[in-house]
């Protein structure tokens, strides 16, 4: 897989990967669980697998970007309250201004 990455040309890199596809897909022992599973995934994906030898230069690298961002901004999001505590219904005994004189007010829910 890596050799088949780290061609030069992409026509036979591409050559390699599918060829390693194919092999992975059948004639695997049935003790060698990981490469059977292994298998699956390179033949269910090898659409996508095969794309990056069509279009060279590609990553995924701008889908990582995005996923990081959204990642960091989950992060920062866990130290808000809920959603339906961040505005609470306002009642006439909140309305109050509260001076110096005023007795403080003590919310008791």
């Amino acid at each position: 897989m890596i050799a088949a990455y780290r061609e030069l040309d992409r026509a036979k890199g591409r050559q390699l990967m599918t060829r390693l596809i194919a092999s992975t897909s059948r004639g695997v022992p049935a003790a060698l669980t990981e490469i059977i599973t292994l298998g699956g995934t390179l033949t269910r994906r090898a659409a996508d697998i095969l794309a990056y030898f069509d279009r060279p230069h590609t990553g995924n690298g701008p889908t990582e970007a995005i996923n990081g961002r959204l990642e960091h901004l989950r992060g920062t999001a866990l130290g808000f309250p809920q959603p339906g505590q961040l505005c609470r219904p306002i009642t006439t005994r909140d309305r109050r201004i509260q001076t110096t004189t005023t007795p403080s007010i003590v919310m008791g829910r």
